[in-house]
């Protein structure tokens, strides 16, 4: 990942389950309210989360903590987000964990 850098934040997010496995959608891509801890198995959400997730989604919920990804600066290459995470420490070792360390 040397030519990649590690950028964390802390937000809200979709946490959404396809039939292929969890997802995450930051909640500021859809512009409506959300409420934090917020489940629901359909409806309009789920109409708008499609077009950000690689499957069909079929239930989401609400997570909000610290996250962490890699992005090559100048393309549109990154990865997934990885996250939700307590603190910004966490989410960097788990991101780092999942991916490799940049200065590998």
């Amino acid at each position: 990942m040397a030519f990649m850098n590690l950028y964390s934040d802390y937000f809200a997010a979709y946490l959404v389950e396809t039939k292929n496995g969890s997802e995450l959608v930051p909640c500021n891509l859809l512009n409506r309210p959300f409420t934090v801890g917020e489940c629901e198995e359909d409806g309009e959400v789920l109409a708008d989360l499609i077009q950000y997730c690689e499957d069909k989604p079929h239930e989401y919920t609400v997570v909000q903590g610290w996250f962490a990804r890699y992005s090559a600066p100048g393309y549109l290459d990154c990865t997934n987000w990885v996250g939700p995470c307590a603190t910004e420490q966490e989410a960097i070792d788990e991101c780092k964990e999942l991916y490799g360390d940049e200065d590998e």
